[in-house]
């Protein structure tokens, strides 16, 4: 188990090495012990309903206290709450509208950036209809994302990625991260995008879609196994 954070630096031939990719983000957040995990994969799958998530019925679920869940979600962070206290957003999934839309099992929700579109279809364990739009020109972007893999309703797709820094990507990852992950509708439209924004870099969803498992498969390794 890893139990400190690796300093990265990224050169150009590291942008598609997908180990390196996947190590860097799984060193990034902190680890979760079995307990945990079955938490965040609960909070998840609850959320891809569309509906606010109540602490009293995760606890009720769960068998744990609202304090205890309280805890470890602010050691977490990434956690956004309405004003009634119902988790609306967490790690890369939200119910509240935003450019990456989601349908599984017949219910919308939405990602904070196209990589989680990604890999949060395993961890709900469903097929995802994911609509998007490119970042550059405006087209639509359309995939069947699935635990296995993509289907993609039109090819040459591209996402941008970022390695920031660790402490950053912690402290705020939606300021320091998803908002420099789009869609591109070709590899053209992505590098005009990312020419123009220092550290991006482009990735097939093929190679988008690989990392997420590889995170995946580390960080919920009790729960997916």
């Amino acid at each position: 188990m890893r139990v400190f954070h690796r300093t990265y630096q990224l050169t150009e031939a590291m942008t598609h090495n997908l180990e390196t990719l996947s190590n860097y983000f799984i060193d990034a957040f902190p680890k979760m012990d079995h307990a945990e995990q079955i938490l965040a994969r609960t909070i998840y799958q609850q959320l891809a309903l569309g509906d606010p998530l109540s602490l009293k019925y995760l606890s009720e679920t769960l068998d744990q206290t609202v304090g205890t869940i309280k805890e470890k979600l602010i050691k977490w962070g990434s956690v956004y709450f309405s004003e009634t206290g119902d988790i609306i957003g967490f790690l890369g999934i939200t119910i509240s509208e935003m450019p990456h839309c989601m349908q599984m099992n017949g219910k919308t929700s939405y990602a904070w950036c196209a990589w989680d579109t990604l890999f949060i279809p395993e961890l709900v364990d469903a097929n995802a209809q994911v609509t998007s739009i490119c970042a550059t020109t405006n087209k639509t972007i359309i995939l069947t994302v699935t635990p296995q893999g993509i289907f993609p309703a039109q090819s040459n797709i591209f996402i941008s990625f970022l390695l920031p820094d660790e402490e950053a990507i912690q402290e705020n990852v939606t300021t320091s991260f998803c908002h420099f992950v789009h869609f591109f509708s070709s590899k053209t439209a992505g590098v005009n995008w990312t020419n123009q924004n220092k550290g991006t870099f482009l990735l097939t969803f093929e190679e988008a879609f690989i990392v997420g498992k590889n995170v995946n498969a580390i960080r919920y390794s009790a729960v997916l196994s």
